[in-house]
């Protein structure tokens, strides 16, 4: 009797099942309520890291945003320009992303870039490398070969920070463009890394690496800063200046320049800028920086890109099945040979998938719809009912009142604790009711410090409190 084999048949069965459970499992966690979006800088993330909190503040200043899962190859799909927005990028590109990004830029694109581990210095490279052609084509010569992120060392500066040197507060820019609006004037970073360019020696015929001169950037450090390449020393809070590491000198985290065209580029050398932990924080001007920025670099134009492809997301999260789902379909869509007979597979695959519902969707270009409730906040709120994200829902309540205190009294403080003394010494009048508004603000603070999940009763009950103790405080 002859033994049976496992042929090409067995080999396919297999494929297609890896498929199915791809393509389904994105529709499994939506009905779970598995967090999407768990890599750092997601627009997705709602914790300290993610960029939720930007994405909803550009919705609601009518932006049209769009996510790429798979790769920059995607951007051909795009006829529209727009802005590209690139944060925390854990993953390299591919000559062929690169040479897509090129034509997306010389259609008159924008890009935004902010990183600070050097995975976008690749496509750094083929932008500079296009720019010193041109300029050869027309018979000039820059010394100037390249403008890179630094990630050798971390940026210290005792100058300007918050708790720690390697939290530097940038408070001195450049603002040659008029980007910024006259509110941004202390913006936080997280150990950021700094900008520096290529130079182009004539005589020796060498390039060098040296910073950005601060002149040249739109923002900079204070000139009590060092670059510390003992990032263990940084960690531990043990950092500190060594002959061997440049310092003394003002260094760039922000640098801007017009493209050939309609396009421009930016680069900032920290993401945690446009972090939640930082853009909520209503004692430095993070959001108004972020959104004075990228008003710049759309220049009228309504369309951000994403790139969620290049982020650290977790394999239980739904993204993640989504972006190898739509990573084969972008390079088979690619191939001339099986690009005709992608429809056949793709009914034999998703047959009986099409999710139905309010569930989680996946496409490859999600557009997020503009929704108009009663107010930015309202729908914050509703998603996060919606998403039963309790605990990030409460830690908005509470920095959104603190920060309309800080806006309408002027009051500030290291912590809500601070911030409520303070408005109470000029307010008297509601010190009647005190231990109901720090009541309100210990309750809170314990059940977000808490591990255990957070019941809907309870959240609707502190939300109708939230709306009794800013009446009070805001009266």
């Amino acid at each position: 009797m002859s033994r049976r084999g496992y042929g090409s048949g067995y080999t396919l069965k297999i494929i297609l099942y890896l498929a199915l459970i791809f393509s389904i499992y994105p529709l499994i966690a939506g009905a779970l309520n598995i967090t999407t979006g768990s890599a750092p800088y997601s627009i997705y993330n709602e914790g300290s890291t993610g960029l939720s909190s930007l994405r909803s503040e550009l919705i609601n200043s009518g932006y049209s945003l769009k996510v790429i899962v798979s790769s920059l190859k995607a951007l051909e799909k795009i006829n529209s320009t727009g802005l590209l927005v690139i944060v925390g990028p854990t993953r390299d590109y591919d000559f062929q992303e690169i040479a897509n990004l090129a034509k997306f830029l010389m259609r008159g694109g924008s890009i935004l870039i902010a990183d600070d581990f050097g995975k976008a210095n690749s496509l750094l490279k083929i932008i500079w490398t296009t720019i010193n052609l041109g300029l050869e084509l027309v018979g000039q010569e820059s010394q100037i070969r390249g403008v890179y992120f630094n990630t050798t060392a971390v940026l210290m500066d005792t100058g300007s920070f918050q708790k720690n040197p390697a939290a530097p507060v940038i408070t001195n820019f450049a603002d040659t463009y008029g980007i910024l609006p006259p509110t941004v004037n202390r913006i936080l970073t997280n150990f950021p890394a700094t900008i520096s360019m290529e130079v182009y020696d004539t005589e020796s015929k060498k390039t060098y690496d040296v910073p950005l001169p601060a002149v040249a950037s739109l923002m900079y450090s204070t000139p009590y800063s060092w670059l510390e390449t003992n990032l263990t020393s940084v960690v531990k809070g043990q950092a500190t200046p060594d002959p061997w590491e440049w310092g003394g000198i003002s260094f760039s985290v922000g640098a801007v320049l017009p493209l050939i065209g309609n396009g421009k580029l930016a680069l900032i050398s920290d993401p945690d800028i446009f972090a939640n932990q930082q853009i909520n924080n209503p004692n430095f001007d993070n959001l108004d920086f972020a959104l004075g920025l990228i008003g710049w670099l759309t220049s009228g134009e309504k369309t951000i890109i994403f790139d969620e492809a290049h982020l650290a997301h977790l394999p239980s999260d739904p993204l993640f099945g989504i972006g190898l789902w739509y990573m084969i379909l972008v390079e088979a869509s690619s191939s001339w040979v099986i690009a005709p007979l992608l429809p056949i597979l793709l009914f034999i695959i998703l047959t009986g998938y099409l999710p139905r519902g309010e569930t989680f969707k996946p496409i490859l270009f999600s557009h997020v719809k503009r929704v108009k409730p009663n107010s930015w906040f309202e729908s914050k709120l509703r998603w996060y009912k919606r998403t039963r994200n309790y605990k990030s829902a409460l830690t908005a309540l509470m920095n959104h009142i603190l920060s309309e205190i800080s806006k309408k009294y002027g009051v500030s403080g290291e912590n809500w604790n601070e911030i409520l003394n303070n408005l109470l010494s000029r307010r008297p009048d509601i010190s009647a009711n005190r231990n109901e508004i720090f009541g309100f603000f210990e309750e809170v603070t314990h059940l977000v410090d808490k591990k255990k999940r957070i019941k809907e009763e309870v959240f609707t009950r502190l939300v109708e409190e939230f709306r009794r103790i800013s009446e009070i405080l805001l009266s």
